[in-house]
């Protein structure tokens, strides 16, 4: 039990009965700004005791209470001899109509139903301090039907009154609030979405320079793969197109697109440009690259999982690719397409250790292998594309090899 006054000059004293520290300290505020002397208790058999011994103005007190709980503490302060005209006031998360008929039938003089609002509760103490409780309760009980059951009212006509009342105060001034607060939040909402719409082509632009910035800047190291990652970004968004993706996939596949191969940032550049087979000890170093990319990008927002299609466009779903070994639909949907258009780029195009064997010879391979390396729908959508004249790459495939060699 605890006395919490902090100030002599208070008179009316109220017993907060609440198993919540910070439920009881909110209510023993609010009371104490409004000029009240406090009591607490943790539970209904202590809150008794203290009534019994010292006889508060009113008893506040929650409803779900280990030892004793708030109903059966109600109900034994109404049938005290010395205590049945204090008001009690029972706080609680409870608020269906059995809970509020319960509170009816064992006498309480008001219900509010958390989050209650601040100055109901004030109100409805203000009012039950200035009016003394002059009827016990009702000697006939008044059975009431409610959902095919029966409950036995026995409080009187001046505690229902109170009761009802709070009930209906609370709920409606929560109502007025909640409607108030939809209506802010409505007008907050159009003004963001009008300032969205106004930034939002602005920062796409911004976004998309400087994906393109990086991406050439790793492309100077190489001059046979200049426009290869825009070239890759361009038929994926293709393919992704042709599978009735939704915009906000096809966006993240374009901006994983331009910068699916930033990792070879790390790897030597004469590895990249030196002509002829690779030794083992090479090639797996540049393998390495989408793991670099992957620890690159992982701590930069986007909206799209931008780090994974980077780290995965080369995982094969069969498990046979790397660097991960991930298998079907452990593979990602925006790395499952790059893969493919990856693939249909690279063969077309020349390298340092080979001319390039062209778009047919590409998608050969892509249908040989789909439903092994690759993900069939992705590649029956790209085939569609090409064999349909559905799908021209903007920079020619072998221009940057001219460029490269002139």
């Amino acid at each position: 039990m605890t006395d919490k006054t902090e100030s002599t000059g208070m008179q009316l004293q109220i017993l907060v009965v609440e198993d919540s520290p910070v439920e009881a300290e909110l209510l023993r505020r609010i009371l104490f700004r409004a000029g009240y002397r406090v009591v607490q208790a943790k539970n209904g058999e202590e809150g008794l005791a203290f009534a019994r011994a010292n006889r508060p103005a009113l008893v506040m007190s929650d409803i779900q209470m280990p030892l004793m709980n708030g109903y059966e503490l109600c109900r034994e302060i109404k049938r005290d001899e010395t205590l049945w005209n204090v008001p009690v006031i029972l706080v609680s998360s409870l608020s269906e109509p059995e809970d509020i008929l319960e509170a009816l039938n064992i006498g309480a003089d008001s219900y509010i139903t958390k989050p209650y609002v601040e100055r109901v509760l004030l109100e409805r103490v203000r009012s039950l301090l200035a009016t003394p409780i002059r009827q016990k309760q009702v000697e006939e009980p008044l059975e009431v039907e409610y959902d095919g059951k029966r409950h036995t009212i026995t409080a009187g006509s001046q505690q229902m009154l109170n009761l009802l009342l709070s009930v209906y105060e609370n709920s409606l001034t929560q109502n007025r609030e909640l409607l108030h607060i939809q209506n802010q939040l409505n007008l907050l909402n159009e003004s963001l979405d009008l300032k969205v719409r106004e930034r939002t082509a602005e920062l796409r632009q911004v976004l998309e320079e400087t994906v393109t910035a990086i991406a050439l800047t790793l492309e100077k190291r190489d001059p046979y793969t200049a426009g290869h990652q825009h070239r890759v970004a361009e038929l994926a968004v293709a393919i992704g197109r042709k599978m009735n993706l939704s915009k906000d996939v096809l966006d993240g596949i374009y901006f994983s697109g331009l910068i699916h191969d930033i990792g070879k940032i790390y790897v030597p550049s004469e590895f990249l440009t030196k002509p002829g087979h690779l030794l083992e000890m090479e090639y797996n170093l540049i393998k390495i690259h989408t793991e670099f990319g992957y620890e690159i990008m992982k701590g930069i927002h986007f909206p799209w999982p931008v780090a994974d299609a980077v780290h995965q466009h080369h995982e094969r779903i069969n498990g046979s690719g790397y660097p991960q070994g991930l298998k079907g639909e452990e593979i990602i949907i925006e790395a499952r397409i790059l893969c493919v258009a990856d693939v249909v780029e690279a063969m077309g195009a020349n390298r340092p250790y080979r001319t390039g064997l062209g778009l047919e010879s590409a998608l050969a391979e892509i249908e040989k292998n789909s439903g092994l390396l690759y993900d069939p729908v992705v590649v029956d959508a790209c085939l569609s594309l090409f064999r349909n004249k559905e799908f021209a790459f903007e920079m020619p495939i072998f221009d940057h090899a001219k460029s490269a060699s002139a």
